[in-house]
C-alpha cells in the first residue's frame, strides 16, 4: 500500500489445497527484475519505493524467514507498469 498510488487495487486470495496458498496481487507500478532478485536481501530498499515511506529494508527478508521456518515458500513476480504478485505456500 505504501509504495503505490491510492488507486491501486490489491487482491488477496486464500486457497487450501495440499498446502495453504496465499496470493497477493496488485496492479501497481511493479518492480524491476534486477530488484525482484534482491527483494529478500536484508537492508535492500528498491529504487521505486518513494521518499514518503522510510523503511529499513528488512520487511521482506523477515517475511521470508518466517515463511521458511514454517516449511513454506514465497515467490514474487512483477512487471514494471503492470503490478506485482506474491505467492506464498505454507
Amino acid at each position: 500500500l505504501v509504495h503505490n498510488d491510492s488507486n491501486v487495487k490489491i487482491v488477496v486470495h486464500l486457497e487450501k489445497k495440499e498446502r495453504t496458498h496465499i496470493t497477493i496481487k496488485d496492479n501497481g507500478k511493479g518492480i524491476e527484475k534486477k530488484e525482484v532478485d534482491k527483494i529478500f536481501d536484508r537492508y535492500f530498499r528498491g529504487t521505486n519505493t518513494g521518499t514518503l515511506h522510510k523503511g529499513s529494508g528488512l520487511g521482506m527478508a523477515i517475511a521470508k524467514d518466517i515463511i521458511q521456518k514454517h516449511d513454506g515458500e514465497i515467490v514474487i513476480n512483477s512487471t514494471v507498469g503492470k503490478g506485482t504478485s506474491i505467492n506464498i505456500k505454507l
